[in-house]
Protein backbone atom coordinates (compact mmCIF):
# COMPACT_ATOMS: atom_id res chain seq x y z
CA UNK A 1 0.00 0.00 0.00
CA UNK A 2 1.44 3.48 -0.80
CA UNK A 3 0.93 6.72 0.48
CA UNK A 4 1.03 10.26 -1.61
CA UNK A 5 2.64 13.03 0.40
CA UNK A 6 2.10 16.64 -0.82
CA UNK A 7 4.35 19.18 1.20
CA UNK A 8 5.05 22.78 0.50
CA UNK A 9 8.52 24.14 1.62
CA UNK A 10 11.05 26.66 2.56
CA UNK A 11 14.06 26.98 -0.43
CA UNK A 12 16.19 26.80 1.53
CA UNK A 13 19.88 25.26 1.31
CA UNK A 14 19.33 21.34 2.40
CA UNK A 15 15.93 21.10 2.38
CA UNK A 16 14.61 18.89 0.30
CA UNK A 17 17.66 16.08 1.50
CA UNK A 18 16.05 16.98 5.05
CA UNK A 19 12.72 16.43 4.44
CA UNK A 20 13.58 12.85 2.72
CA UNK A 21 15.54 11.53 5.24
CA UNK A 22 13.43 12.96 7.91
CA UNK A 23 10.15 10.42 6.01
CA UNK A 24 12.60 7.54 5.56
CA UNK A 25 13.99 7.74 9.06
CA UNK A 26 10.32 6.77 10.22
CA UNK A 27 10.51 3.32 7.55
CA UNK A 28 9.06 4.54 4.49
CA UNK A 29 10.56 3.84 1.27
CA UNK A 30 10.53 6.45 -1.26
CA UNK A 31 9.13 5.61 -4.53
CA UNK A 32 8.63 8.74 -6.34
CA UNK A 33 9.75 12.42 -5.89
CA UNK A 34 9.01 15.25 -7.81
CA UNK A 35 10.01 19.09 -6.90
CA UNK A 36 9.08 21.95 -8.76
CA UNK A 37 9.86 25.93 -7.81
CA UNK A 38 6.66 27.78 -6.85
CA UNK A 39 8.44 30.18 -6.40
CA UNK A 40 12.19 31.91 -5.26
CA UNK A 41 11.10 31.16 -1.84
CA UNK A 42 9.32 27.87 -2.07
CA UNK A 43 9.45 23.94 -3.61
CA UNK A 44 6.06 22.16 -4.18
CA UNK A 45 6.77 18.36 -3.74
CA UNK A 46 5.45 15.11 -4.45
CA UNK A 47 6.71 11.84 -2.80
CA UNK A 48 5.03 8.29 -3.28
CA UNK A 49 5.85 5.78 -0.20
CA UNK A 50 5.37 2.57 0.64
CA UNK A 51 3.80 2.27 4.25
CA UNK A 52 5.94 3.22 7.44
CA UNK A 53 6.44 2.65 10.83
CA UNK A 54 4.32 5.18 11.74
CA UNK A 55 0.61 6.08 10.44
CA UNK A 56 0.14 8.46 7.92
CA UNK A 57 -1.71 10.76 10.16
CA UNK A 58 1.27 11.09 12.09
CA UNK A 59 3.85 11.56 9.40
CA UNK A 60 1.61 14.52 8.49
CA UNK A 61 1.89 15.99 12.08
CA UNK A 62 5.40 15.13 12.82
CA UNK A 63 5.80 17.06 8.89
CA UNK A 64 3.95 20.07 10.04
CA UNK A 65 6.58 20.86 12.61
CA UNK A 66 9.66 20.53 10.45
CA UNK A 67 11.09 24.46 10.06
CA UNK A 68 12.14 24.08 6.39
CA UNK A 69 7.80 22.47 6.09
CA UNK A 70 5.11 25.26 4.89
CA UNK A 71 2.41 22.75 4.55
CA UNK A 72 2.32 18.79 4.87
CA UNK A 73 -0.70 16.44 3.51
CA UNK A 74 -0.95 12.77 3.48
CA UNK A 75 -3.81 10.46 1.43
CA UNK A 76 -4.13 7.45 0.47
CA UNK A 77 -3.56 7.39 -3.50
CA UNK A 78 -7.20 6.98 -5.60
CA UNK A 79 -5.89 4.06 -7.15
CA UNK A 80 -5.26 1.53 -3.69
CA UNK A 81 -7.19 -1.19 -3.30
CA UNK A 82 -10.49 -1.21 -1.29
CA UNK A 83 -10.09 -4.77 0.04
CA UNK A 84 -7.45 -3.47 2.17
CA UNK A 85 -9.24 -1.54 4.81
CA UNK A 86 -11.83 -4.57 4.53
CA UNK A 87 -8.96 -7.12 5.41
CA UNK A 88 -8.11 -5.19 8.29
CA UNK A 89 -11.61 -4.61 10.00
CA UNK A 90 -11.54 -8.34 9.84
CA UNK A 91 -8.71 -8.96 11.29
CA UNK A 92 -9.79 -6.52 14.83
CA UNK A 93 -13.22 -9.13 14.79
Amino acid sequence: MSIEIRIQARRTEGALVRIMRFIERRGFDLRDVRATHESDDALALEIETDTGQVSASTLERQLDNLYDVLTARCRMPAHAPATATVATQELRA
